[in-house]
């Protein structure tokens, strides 16, 4: 829905369509009035859904709606620039009413319809042909009910839909003040989509806002700024409630309500984000955000004396309508900035008590009498009489002024000199702007900024630099924007200059903050108030003269002006004096002649300003060179200060049209053409200003200043942070330096550059003030201070200077406890002299085990500042002789640790290998693994020393450290020789005195050998009995016939090897204690044996004849073996004072009964000479038997070992027990069985 207001005077003028130019804001008490004013003449209107504004509002909530997250900011044209405007009106005739004023918009509806002379509210009749359609319309959304008449009873429209007067009333009084702004999350979500900026815009839901929609039967409707909802419409949380949303606001920049601001590109760095800060990482506190038209930076630098006094720093928060913030209005320009403060402050300083104080001093020079100012008895002077005023500064020739009272007092409206009563210093004073125009909004705020409450006097000098202090921020700031942005916002231009222009040209920039640079100071003297100037302070010490003290005859006192000032003595002969040319001559335009007219200094008459003489100045191109190419003759008229016979002043009209029109030829030494921008009278003479334009590739964009006055040439160049080149690590943050070239001061400087060291801290140079002009002494010198990280060091400031040619640095830093772990405090001396860095410091160390030590400091771009040493290990038990290299390390959370390492020898005998030494952010550590051997132990030991807790069940450190323990850790496996046939493995610990222990089970193997396997045979009877029986010859040879028995018992043992086994044993062990060795444990003796007895009986008959011997018997044999093993359990308990002793006996016994064999056996065998021939042989077995009984066979052996002696079992104590056999009876026993 849309509502109009039309009005009821016609006109035949008709205005073209045209975008409405955003006009400057009002206040809130002009706003309402001029919402009333309208509403009062006109008519408020309801249009239908579908006029063609209320079509584009639908659209643009659906394009609004459709647009992704991503490309709200990358529009190409932004959709407030793609709104229809309503059409902008022509001017009233001047006839009408100054309430016409608000009515530029309208719509055309056809070519024939007349042309209101209002700004219309938006509406169209739906179906309806409507002539009263050039109002501006108050736009709605309508509530889209199939076949619903807007025009039904309670909706207190008429029948041309027009609101009722009561109705137009109510919301008039809801316009005046009412409504809420859109929130932030609102606006953030519109802004970026439309391109609009929405902070004017106000919302209205409450109760009566929705009974006025709910009246008109509207969803919303819209009147410039404002928009109404009906009761639960405004929800700009939900879908549905941001594209009603939407379409309202659509309306509000159809309506010209809401500027459009172009294209909405975020910028996409990490420096810089709109609508949010966003601050860069270490080393830089810069950053920005662009808020539609507007940059908004963190701060702007300015000279410190514009912050410390009271009267100015007050000018320095703003200017109410940009939140209280200094701004640079997009259209400053320097070159056009009004530069009449002079005269304005001249103009407008209540010269009341100046002219009673100038009145006073001369009826005091006239009567001699004292009396007070504005006395009731002071009598009147003569106010059309010239009168001669003087003032004797302590370090300048006396100063004269001239003029009737109302002339001199304006002229004492700008002092010479300074606040001091006694005997004032001269100063060359000039009307500054305390808030400086560049950054006080000017042109917009002019009125406030180029006005008497922003105006003083201010001693030219410091004047001159205040102004590139500040130019210099704002250029450090635009400089930073345009890399940060890659120069985006400037059409991708990288030069410095047209970087600058263009974005100074396309953005207001504000300042959030002020700060002060520091160095730029100005004393009392240096400055008068305007109230101290009105209430005449500074003419304490004013005197009266006559004019027939003003120079003398062949002598006359020169000025730069008719007022006076600060003189020279000139003679009236035609020589230059050096007095006259270094008093008024320029050196680049001296004075090459001069002559007066003696007989009209003589006149009669001399209340004139006639000329009494000229100077003539040549202006050589170029400059200096020699011979000039060409030579440009000034003429100055020298005329009469009137009433004063011998008191003249140049009149410099001449002069300065000349040097106006020469100034793009005169050149410096070929170096450039000159631009003169400021050329000034001074009381020192010729005061010219002005630029070199250089073409110098290496100076191209450098933007240098140049003055004369008198015979000073100053070249200046004000370097902007952009501007200055420093070589890494170092990094410029900010500059305010001005270095100057002077041929009578030769260089000096101005302002400070503050810079920074990546991991390392910030600083300043500043450059000195000179305590005069034209002292040469000190020549050129800067001071500052260099700060170290604060997080480690305080103090942490360095002082820094550059003076007599020589670059120095001295101070003292130091860490504090607390600031890192291991360190109590540490003080490191810096120096710099004769080009030689000195830095060197010592440490007092909290950390156990290190010594205090001395350090040293290094910087390098790649590592930052380094601080290190050699620290001495301290006492750390089982150390020695150890040193560590020690480091000061940041660590990724920007806080500092100490890091060391290095090596020690072990205290321990046994070991000789190096220990690894370490120290970590308070974690001492000490480790190695070494071969060790020392006494019945050797293997391998890890040795360890911490100031960490240790884990009494890994042996390992763990937790914080603790500041004052360093305790041994470690152990290992190593071997234990208990004997020479016993040893095994055990664990071994360190102590936290660094003594080694054993104390365990010692790792053995299933089995210990302690001797081998012996054996031993052994006969124990042997019988060979023939028994004759008969004898008989045969073939004369004897044949004899025997019984034979014969046999015997042979036996054979062995044991071993013998073991120890199941052996376990726990030890305690400590080398360095032998006498304190406990071995306990348990075990099983085992030893083997085995015995074997072999019994063989024969008997039979036998013959015999000489060659041949035949034997036939029986045979009866047998063997009886037995195996088994002594065991017997061993108890260990063993120490050195008692020793080790083991006794054990063995035994094997059997009771057996024998298996015996009875075989027949036949031998023959025949008797040879040399040998016996076996000729026949046979056996048979007969049969087998068993014999005996209470047989006992074994054998018995005693063991023992003592500590110190072999463990062995001598053969000579084994002892055999074996049965008693007897052969007869055995064989006899066996036949009857058999």
């Amino acid at each position: 829905m849309e509502m109009s207001k039309q009005k009821q005077k016609r006109s035949n003028q008709s205005s073209p369509t045209a975008r409405p130019v955003p006009q400057r804001k009002k206040s809130r008490e002009q706003a309402s009035g001029e919402i009333g004013n309208m509403l009062r003449q006109y008519q408020l209107r309801v249009t239908p859904a579908n006029d063609q504004y209320e079509s584009e509002a639908d659209e643009m909530a659906r394009r609004v709606a459709a647009m992704p997250e991503n490309q709200a900011h990358q529009q190409e044209t932004a959709l407030a620039e793609q709104v229809t405007p309503l059409v902008q009106r022509q001017e009233a005739p001047a006839e009408e009413e100054e309430a016409q004023a608000k009515r530029i918009q309208r719509q055309e509806e056809s070519e024939e319809e007349e042309e209101m002379q209002a700004k219309r509210i938006q509406r169209q009749e739906e179906g309806e042909e409507e002539e009263e359609v050039q109002a501006k319309r108050i736009q709605r959304q309508e509530e889209h009910e199939e076949g619903e008449d807007l025009q039904t009873s309670g909706t207190q429209l008429d029948n041309g839909g027009r609101v009722s007067p009561k109705m137009e009333e109510r919301i008039r009084q809801l316009m005046q003040g009412g409504g809420r702004p859109l929130d932030k999350e609102t606006r953030e979500h519109f802004e970026p989509r439309f391109g609009a900026d929405f902070s004017q815009v106000r919302v209205h839901d409450d109760a009566e806002a929705a009974q006025i929609a709910g009246q008109m039967n509207s969803r919303a409707f819209t009147q410039g700024s404002h928009i109404f909802f009906g009761r639960g419409q405004y929800q700009p949380q939900t879908s549905a409630g941001r594209d009603l949303l939407a379409h309202e606001l659509t309306h509000t920049i159809q309506q010209g309500a809401v500027p459009a601001t172009g294209k909405q590109k975020r910028v996409q760095r990490d420096v810089i984000q709109r609508n949010d800060n966003v601050t860069p990482g270490p080393g830089s506190s810069w950053s920005a955000q662009i808020i539609n038209d507007t940059i908004l930076f963190d701060s702007i630098t300015v000279p410190d004396f514009k912050v410390s006094a009271p009267h100015r720093s007050g000018l320095y928060s703003g200017y109410g309508q940009h939140g209280g913030r200094m701004r640079r209005n997009r259209a400053y320009n320097d070159d056009t900035r009004p530069r009449n403060q002079r005269d304005l402050w001249r103009q407008r300083i209540n010269t009341g008590l100046i002219r009673d104080r100038i009145i006073y001093a001369i009826r005091r020079d006239q009567t001699g009498e004292v009396l007070q100012v504005r006395d009731p008895n002071f009598d009147p002077v003569d106010l059309s009489r010239r009168y001669v005023l003087t003032i004797d500064p302590h370090d300048r020739p006396r100063l004269y002024f001239f003029g009737t009272i109302d002339e001199l007092a304006l002229s004492m409206t700008t002092p010479s000199w300074g606040n001091d009563r006694a005997r004032p210093p001269y100063k060359a004073m000039q009307v500054d702007h305390i808030a400086e125009l560049q950054i006080a909004n000017y042109p917009d705020s002019a009125a406030q900024t180029h006005g008497m409450q922003n105006f003083e006097l201010l001693e030219e000098s410091i004047n001159r630099s205040s102004g590139g202090v500040i130019l210099n921020s704002v250029n450090s700031n635009v400089d930073e924007f345009n890399q940060a942005t890659d120069y985006e916002y400037v059409d991708g231009n990288e030069g410095i200059q047209d970087s600058r222009r263009l974005l100074k040209s396309h953005f207001h920039l504000e300042f959030e903050d002020v700060d002060s640079d520091g160095t730029s100071t100005a004393t009392d003297d240096d400055y008068w108030v305007r109230d101290d100037i009105a209430a005449a302070e500074h003419l304490q010490n004013i005197e009266v003269t006559s004019f027939e003290n003003i120079g003398g005859y062949g002598n006359i006192l020169l000025f730069s002006s008719a007022e006076g000032g600060l003189p020279v003595t000139v003679n009236i002969s035609g020589e230059i004096s050096p007095t006259l040319r270094a008093r008024l001559g320029v050196k680049y335009f001296p004075i090459t002649n001069k002559s007066f007219d003696e007989t009209e200094l003589n006149a009669e008459n001399i209340n004139t300003n006639n000329r009494v003489g000229i100077l003539t100045v040549t202006i050589p191109d170029p400059i200096d060179a020699n011979p000039p190419e060409r030579e440009v003759i000034v003429t100055m008229p020298v005329r009469r200060i009137s009433g004063a016979r011998y008191g003249a002043y140049i009149d410099w009209n001449n002069f300065r049209q000349r040097v106006n029109t020469l100034g793009e030829a005169v050149q410096v030494e070929e170096l450039s053409p000159l631009q003169i921008n400021t050329l000034d009278l001074t009381d020192e003479g010729v005061y010219i200003a002005g630029k070199i334009i250089t073409d110098i590739p290496l100076l191209g964009d450098a933007d240098i200043d140049f003055t004369l006055l008198g015979d000073n040439l100053t070249v200046s160049k004000s370097f902007s942070t952009g501007e200055l080149n420093a070589p890494p690590p170092l990094n410029i943050d900010n500059s305010s330096l001005t270095i100057a070239i002077s041929t009578q001061e030769g260089l000096s400087g101005s302002g400070r550059i503050d810079f920074s060291i990546e991991r390392l801290g910030q600083g300043y140079l500043a450059a000195e003030a000179r305590t005069g002009r034209g002292q040469t002494q000190g020549g050129f010198s800067v001071t500052g201070s260099f700060d170290f990280d604060a997080q480690l060091f305080d103090p942490a400031r360095v002082d820094i200077w550059y003076r007599n040619n020589q670059l120095g640095a001295r101070g003292t830093i130091g860490i504090p406890s607390g600031r890192i772990n291991g360190i109590r405090s540490a003080e490191f001396t810096i120096g710099y002299e004769n080009d030689t860095i000195t830095a060197s410091g010592t440490a007092q160390f909290a950390a156990p085990g290190i010594q205090n030590a001395g350090l040293n400091l290094t910087y390098s771009e790649e590592e930052g500042l380094t601080i290190g040493g050699t620290l001495q290990l301290g006492e750390v038990p089982g150390l020695r002789g150890g040193s560590l290299e020690a480091e000061i390390q940041r660590k990724p959370d920007g806080s500092y640790k100490v890091s060391a390492s290095g090596t020690a020898q072990p205290a321990i005998p046994g070991i000789n290998s190096q220990v690894s030494l370490s120290y970590d952010d308070g974690i001492f550590d000490a480790n190695v693994t070494a071969s060790y051997s020392r006494g019945m132990l050797s293997g391998e030991l890890t040795l360890g020393a911490t100031n960490r807790p240790v884990d009494p069940e890994s042996n390992q450190p763990t937790g914080d450290p603790e500041p004052s323990n360093v305790r041994a850790y470690g152990g290992g496996q190593v071997t234990v020789q208990l004997a020479p046939w016993l040893q095994g493995t055990v664990g071994i610990k360190l102590l936290p005195n660094a003594e080694i222990e054993l104390r365990g089970e010692i790792g053995l193997p299933n089995a210990v050998d302690l001797f081998p396997r012996r054996s031993v045979e052994k006969n124990i009877f042997t019988i060979n009995i023939d028994i004759p029986i008969v004898g008989v010859a045969v073939a004369g040879q004897r044949i004899g016939i025997f019984a034979t028995i014969g046999g015997g018992v042979d036996v054979s043992a062995g044991f071993g090897p013998g073991q120890l086994r199941e052996l376990s044993l726990g030890i305690t062990y400590n080398p360095d204690h032998e006498d304190q060795t406990h071995v306990t444990g348990r075990g099983q003796l085992h030893v083997p044996a085995d015995a074997g007895l072999r019994l063989f009986v024969r008997g039979g008959l036998g013959a015999g004849i000489p060659i041949v011997s035949a034997t036939a018997g029986l045979e009866v044999s047998g063997e009886l073996g037995l195996q088994g093993a002594l065991e017997a359990n061993v108890n260990v308990d063993w120490m050195p004072s008692a020793g080790l002793e083991i006794d054990a006996n063995a035994g094997i016994f059997v009771e057996p009964r024998l298996r015996l064999s009875v075989d027949a056996y036949v031998d023959v065998s025949a008797d040879l000479l040399l040998t016996t021939v076996e000729l026949y042989s046979e056996r048979w077995n007969l049969a087998g038997v068993e014999y005996g009984s209470g047989l006992r066979f074994g054998i018995n052996f005693p063991i023992h070992y003592k500590e110190g002696e072999p463990f062995d079992v001598s053969l000579d104590d084994v002892e055999f027990t074996v049965p008693d056999i007897d052969a007869r009876s055995l064989i006899t026993g066996v036949l009857e069985q058999f």
